[in-house]
This record gives C-alpha cells, sequence and structure tokens, in this order.
C-alpha cells in the first residue's frame, strides 16, 4: 500500500488524525496478502491443493475488535486444508519462502525470546495492528529498531512496510523494521503467548 491508502486508515485530522483504525487497516493487508499467497501457492506449492473457494472464504471472514479470535494466516489456513501431514508443513513453508521472493533470515529459537509488553503497551494502535495480523514483535527498542516474525513472507513485509509510515504520519522518529521468518510451531506458540485474549 502506498502512502496515500494508509490515510484512508486515518481519523478524521480534526479528531485526533494520527488515531490508527487498525481494523480496516489489517482488513486490507489480509486481502492483498491473501491473494498474493494463493497465487504463489498455486504456482509454486502444489502438494497445497487450494483454490479461489479457500479465498472467498477466508476474506469472507473479517478482522474483530480487541478480545474477538482472529482469522489465521492465509496461509496458515492453506496448510490446515490441505490434507497435507503436519510433518510436511516446515517443507512447504520452506518452498513458499523461497519462490516468494522474500528473503527473510529464519529464526528457529524465535518462540524463546520475551514478549516486549512496554512496546505494545506504549503503541496500542499498533499492536492491535500486529494481533490481527498474527505478526509478533520479537525486539522493540523505541526509536530505534523492531523485529517482527511470522510464517508468511507477504504478511510480515507488509507490516514491515506499513509500521514506519504510522511511525512517520505521526511525526515520531520512524524505527528501522526488521522482518523474520520462524517454523509453525514456533509462530503458533508466539500467537498465543503474545496475542491471547
Amino acid at each position: 500500500m502506498d502512502g496515500a491508502t494508509i490515510a484512508l486508515f486515518q481519523g478524521d485530522p480534526g479528531e485526533g488524525g494520527d488515531k490508527l483504525d487498525p481494523k480496516n487497516l489489517g482488513q486490507s493487508i489480509r486481502k492483498t496478502v491473501a491473494q498474493r499467497t494463493l497465487a504463489v501457492v498455486q504456482a509454486h506449492c502444489p502438494a497445497l491443493a487450494i483454490g479461489e473457494t479457500l479465498l472467498r472464504d477466508y476474506l469472507s471472514e473479517e478482522v474483530c475488535g480487541a478480545g474477538c479470535e482472529v482469522p489465521e494466516d492465509f496461509l496458515s489456513r492453506a496448510l490446515s486444508d490441505s490434507g497435507l501431514p503436519r510433518h510436511l508443513w516446515e517443507r512447504v513453508l520452506e518452498q513458499f519462502a523461497v519462490a516468494s521472493g522474500l528473503r527473510f533470515p529464519f529464526l528457529g529459537f524465535a518462540d524463546r525470546m520475551a514478549v516486549p509488553i512496554e512496546f505494545y503497551t506504549q503503541e496500542g494502535d499498533i499492536a492491535e495492528l500486529c494481533r490481527l495480523l498474527r505478526v509478533p514483535v520479537l525486539q522493540a527498542e523505541s526509536g530505534c529498531f523492531l523485529t517482527l516474525a511470522s510464517i508468511n513472507p507477504f504478511t510480515v513485509d507488509a507490516l514491515a512496510s506499513e509500521i514506519p509510515r504510522i511511525f512517520r504520519r505521526r511525526g515520531l522518529i520512524v524505527p528501522v523494521v526488521f522482518a523474520v521468518r520462524t517454523d509453525f510451531e514456533g509462530w503458533h506458540c508466539l500467537c498465543q503467548r503474545h496475542f491471547a485474549a
């Protein structure tokens, strides 16, 4: 999304225009990510026999406010619905990562990192956006850097692009955002620890 698109998700400038609407932005990012994910899966991951029906069903599930269950990442849904044995999921995730063209580092111990409670508390709107997209913040140093993790390179890339725009629009110091991939079990554990209602 470009800078003009994110402006659509800001509040009325007369009423605190620096207020981010995580639900609308999250829904927009989910749609873009799901479409990109489906295209790569269909072209490069034949083990995941999924089609447009799964995409339609996934996009019909809107994100909801705090305290509600959030739909999974589309890649996670594709794995779950594929019928593929779970022990083969990591091979498919690696194949997907290569095919995505986004060469983010793999961090196998991400689930052992501390939850950045201070960042989530200070940046409630960004924390909610992370929850809605299922992208945990692994490390956060205010005004310096953030490290984000996901199993889906498209999801983590989209959020890593949006966060600097959000900070810039607010007139704050823009952090450097690092994106990493992790394995399915580690990501699932991270999401439970970071985003449990």
